[in-house]
């Protein structure tokens, strides 16, 4: 199962935390496995280089870990957010379509 762990600050999304694998089919031709790890490197990627945000990422074999930077200018923030809010809401919809295989949880903190 993968597991994300979605963390808020107040109305602003901080990061989030993902671990596993989907378990829908063997490791390498899981399509529930790569389509939530497509959108969160896609989120990686958009904070990096369309919001420049830099975000803190810390990436190992089956999990990854994204925080924002804590100071961000307001065009900074808004674009993050939209980039975030797009992403994670589409794994929350991949969550709803495949419960036994990808799980979603908000947290307030960090």
């Amino acid at each position: 199962m993968v597991s994300v762990i979605i963390r808020t600050r107040g109305a602003n999304i901080s990061g989030f935390t993902a671990i596993g694998h989907a378990g829908f089919a063997e490791e390498g031709g899981d399509i529930v496995c790569a389509a939530v790890s497509a959108l969160l490197q896609a989120a990686m990627a958009g904070l990096d280089e369309v919001a420049n945000a830099k975000p803190d990422v810390t990436l190992k074999k089956g999990s990854m870990q994204l925080f924002l930077p804590t100071l961000l200018e307001s065009g900074q923030m808004h674009d993050a957010q939209t980039i975030l809010k797009t992403c994670l809401n589409s794994v929350e919809a991949i969550a709803k379509q495949f419960p036994g295989n990808v799980k979603v949880k908000r947290v307030a903190g960090k």
